[in-house]
C-alpha cells in the first residue's frame, strides 16, 4: 500500500470482523489505522511499519525488516515483533503487552502514555509486559 491506510472491518451495526493482512511479503508504505475485530499484520518494508489509530480487540503485528511503530487502543492481547526498534506513542492495552524487538523498546516522547491492563507501563512493572521474554519491563 502507497501512502496512508484506514481499515475498516465493521458492519456499522457494531459487528466486527478480523483484519489478516498477514503475508510476509507485504509493504506499507505510510501509516496505517484499523478498526475491528482480531487483526494481524506483517511488513517485509525497511521503512517500517507505522502502526495509528488502531481500535481493534487483539493484534499480532511484525515489522521484519525495520522499526516498529504503535498507538492506539488494543482491548486484549497487543503482541509485536519488530527488525529494528519498537516504539510506542500514547497506547491501551486491555489485557497483556508482548514484545519482541531487535533494538529498543521506548515511547516516541515523555509525553506519551503506555496503559496495559490498568496501569501505566511507563511508570510501573507489570506482569502483563513482556519485552525480548522479560516479564515487567518499564516501556520508558
Amino acid at each position: 500500500m502507497n501512502g496512508s491506510s484506514s481499515l475498516t472491518a465493521d458492519n456499522g451495526a457494531g459487528t466486527r470482523y478480523n483484519i489478516v493482512l498477514n503475508n510476509t511479503s507485504n509493504v506499507f508504505k505510510g501509516s496505517v489505522g484499523a478498526t475491528g475485530n482480531t487483526m494481524q499484520l506483517a511488513d517485509a518494508g525497511i521503512g517500517g511499519l507505522i502502526l495509528s489509530n488502531i481500535n481493534v480487540a487483539n493484534l499480532t503485528a511484525t515489522a521484519s525488516a525495520g522499526n516498529l511503530t504503535f498507538g492506539g487502543i488494543v482491548s486484549g492481547n497487543l503482541t509485536t515483533s519488530s527488525a529494528g526498534q519498537t516504539l510506542f506513542n500514547t497506547t491501551t492495552v486491555g489485557n497483556k503487552l508482548n514484545v519482541t524487538s531487535a533494538g529498543t523498546v521506548k515511547r516516541t516522547s515523555t509525553a506519551v502514555t503506555v496503559t496495559v491492563n490498568g496501569v501505566n507501563a511507563d511508570t510501573t512493572s507489570s506482569p502483563n509486559v513482556t519485552v525480548n521474554g522479560t516479564t515487567g519491563v518499564l516501556i520508558q
